[in-house]
């Protein structure tokens, strides 16, 4: 049930499509008639298109095609317009009463077939935008054996106290125990070695004391 309905609406919507595209490409011709018979004699047309025919003089005309306008019919100066054509090649007589013959230039037309001009959408290329990775930064673990880097004066391993301490740019950045290399961290040792020093002199202050009370 599903797919007949599906076929019936493309069918349908086909249907108007074509009727859409036969009412914004059709154009009208308009053959007038004069005493001296056609103007223009020849006329080359689309199939949707639609021929006019009008009387330009005094009196009424009668215009005969069988094969493209289904008989003879009779003009005035309002016109009658015909459309729906199939293609090929007509020619429309002309008389002044019926069955007459003026010896007057039939109209000859042409009629084809003209598919409307499909223009060819081609997409625009997206240009591919290049995904930049956020930089990794690594910190380095700086141990004896593996200094920091000497490009901005790197000092070596100077000894203070009980410790080997390392300077760059006139900072800080590695120290580790000289008994106990193992022991290393990378930062300003100065306070920590300061507030060791500090406890070791007040703990000899106190031995000094003790031993000043007991030997008096």
């Amino acid at each position: 049930m599903d797919r007949w309905f599906a076929l019936t609406l493309g069918f349908i919507l086909a249907v108007i499509i074509l009727g859409v595209f036969n009412i914004v490409f059709a154009e009208e011709y308009t053959i007038e008639i004069t005493d001296t018979g056609f103007n223009p004699t020849n006329a080359t047309i689309n199939h949707t298109d639609s021929l006019k025919f009008v009387s330009n003089s005094t009196s009424n005309w009668i215009i005969k095609s069988e094969s493209l306008l289904g008989g003879q019919h009779v003009i005035d100066s309002q016109g009658t317009t015909w459309s729906g054509f199939n293609n090929g090649t007509f020619t429309v007589a002309l008389h002044k009463n019926y069955g007459d013959n003026l010896g007057l230039t039939p109209l000859t037309v042409e009629i084809e077939y003209l598919e409307p001009e499909v223009v060819e959408v081609i997409p625009t290329e997206v240009e591919e935008t290049e995904v930049v990775e956020p930089e990794v930064v690594v910190t380095e673990e700086f141990t004896p054996d593996n200094p920091p880097d000497n490009s901005c004066g790197f000092t070596g391993w100077v000894e203070e106290g009980d410790r080997n301490v390392a300077y760059r740019c006139g900072q800080e950045v590695a120290s580790y125990i000289i008994e106990n290399p193992s022991d290393s961290f990378v930062g300003d040792t100065k306070s920590e070695h300061n507030q060791t020093l500090d406890l070791r002199l007040q703990i000899l202050k106190v031995l000094e004391s003790i031993f000043s009370i007991l030997f008096g």
